[in-house]
């Protein structure tokens, strides 16, 4: 575990400058509103939609599932738009 913890020290300020942007408060709620929009509406269709809405999410989820799904490219740049359009930084 001492190895793993120190390991893990040594990555981290290696790669903080890489890291950081993504470890703001204001990222979490970003990447959130990114999420319900590519892929939350799916799963809330899936709970409490009409049977042809249920097939509509279903299919999504299920390519959402695949392997080469490549819902991460395309999450994570609109929740850095989000981010940008949501916490204008006062300069």
């Amino acid at each position: 575990m001492k190895r793993f913890r120190a390991w893990l020290y040594f990555e981290y300020h290696i790669h903080k400058d890489a890291i950081k942007p993504y470890l703001k408060p204001t990222m979490l709620i970003s990447f959130g509103i990114a999420w319900m929009i590519t892929n939350g509406w799916a799963y809330i269709l899936l709970a409490i939609g009409t049977p042809l809405m249920r097939k509509v999410a279903l299919s999504y989820v299920a390519f959402l599932w695949l392997p080469i799904s490549p819902e991460k490219i395309v999450t994570i740049p609109l929740a850095f738009f989000i981010q940008k359009l949501l916490f204008k930084s006062k300069k």
